[in-house]
């Protein structure tokens, strides 16, 4: 049961024991409060307004005044202090704070007496046994209680010293690459802005302008076909891949694989039949108006609710529509056609009215191209980020007890 003390992975010359206390004992603890919204002269003033979704953030979204701290329950914190979330969605998040500010009721600040670093990733590490434990079924919330009670293992200042070191630096570099991911999306959401704008034009091969571009509707150029209703009560575990409107993701331009489901083959099924590399779009539900490139070697059956664009006339590029439905200018036509009720819709005639200015082929060729190089770079950047976070993963497991 000691051995159980030790890490399967440790810095050599490390070999004893870890030792064991509760995190109230080897830690100050405290929480914040939240000033009464009712009295707008508590905010709008310097004071940054941490809240349990933004503490690994570098601003937030209100601001506190000097009257808003003082009579409220908010507590300072200073940059570099361990923030805990104990409430709702973001129970057991921690981060170190990027800036000095105040914390809400949601939010424990805890200022340890052994490397913050390193209980930093003690609490990632234990964060599924820890909610596991304490919250019912996910739900509910944590406690400054709760948290005080919790058993941590720890090892000697050297060795923690160590740990901490290590990894934040593979912290660090995740980071920098999530700021080059940040700041190359930010020039492909610009440059798009300057490009469906015509403030910047490409040039043909030989240097001379391309002809004025065409305004036309989207339906002029573009079919978007509407899914089959297919009978829940027969998907299967196995079989031809239905792309519904929860398959239409909300993190990435890509499909979302994690709740497939799969249907046998149809009878003239040319018209729901979705290819790698189709344009697809969510038509009602929490996903409404987003689109997705589906990226799955084999079709796939288009289901009920959500668009596929088909392409009609030669003189579009569909690799260009792809950039188009991504652009800004697209989603906010898109944007004041929603029709609001219990839940957003859109139709596919509403879709095909949408004003598109289409430049000559060859130049939509050139854009496209232009635009899928920045893509390909940004996930390559994600495919990096999302190795070193597994790999980070995969390493704390080993590192802690």
């Amino acid at each position: 049961m000691m051995e159980t003390r030790r890490p399967k992975l440790r810095w050599p010359g490390f070999n004893e024991l870890w030792e064991r206390n509760r995190l109230g004992k080897i830690s100050k603890l405290f929480s914040g409060g939240t000033p009464s919204s009712s009295q707008s002269n508590l905010y709008g003033g310097e004071i940054p307004f941490i809240r349990s979704g933004e503490i690994n953030s570098t601003t937030t979204e209100l601001f506190l005044t000097e009257k808003g701290l003082m009579e409220s329950s908010a507590k300072m914190v200073n940059k570099g202090d361990l923030l805990y979330a104990i409430y709702g969605a973001t129970s057991g998040e921690v981060a170190i704070s990027k800036i000095r500010g105040a914390i809400n009721q949601a939010i424990l600040c805890i200022r340890p007496d052994i490397e913050k670093e390193f209980l930093k990733n003690w609490l990632l590490v234990n964060k599924e046994k820890i909610l596991n434990k304490f919250l019912q079924g996910g739900q509910g919330n944590l406690s400054g209680e709760i948290v005080k009670s919790l058993e941590v293992c720890y090892p000697s200042l050297p060795e923690q010293q160590k740990i901490a070191s290590f990894l934040s630096s593979v912290d660090e570099r995740i980071e920098l690459l999530e700021r080059k991911k940040e700041k190359l999306e930010a020039y492909k959401k610009g440059v798009m802005q300057q490009i469906f704008t015509q403030q910047i034009r490409f040039k043909q091969d030989d240097g001379s302008e391309f002809p004025d571009w065409e305004e036309k509707r989207l339906g002029e150029v573009v079919k978007v076909q509407g899914g089959f209703a297919f009978k829940s009560e027969k998907f299967k575990q196995t079989g031809i891949p239905v792309i519904r409107i929860s398959n239409i993701s909300n993190n990435n331009n890509f499909i979302e694989t994690e709740n497939l489901v799969f249907y046998d083959t149809i009878k003239n099924d040319v018209n729901f039949t979705i290819n790698k590399g189709d344009l697809l779009i969510a038509m009602s539900g929490a996903t409404t108006g987003k689109s997705s490139i589906y990226n799955l070697n084999d079709k796939a059956y288009l289901n009920q609710r959500v668009g596929l664009f088909k392409r009609k006339s030669k003189s579009l590029c569909y690799a260009f529509l792809i950039q188009f439905v991504f652009s800004t200018m697209f989603k906010n036509q898109l944007k004041s056609l929603l029709v609001a009720g219990a839940q957003p819709n859109i139709s596919s005639s509403d879709i095909e009215s949408i004003k598109i200015s289409l430049p000559e082929f060859e130049e939509q060729e050139k854009i496209a191209a232009f635009l899928n190089t920045i893509d390909e770079n940004l996930e390559t950047l994600d495919s990096q980020i999302q190795g070193l976070r597994t790999w980070k993963k995969g390493l704390l497991q080993q590192m802690f007890v």
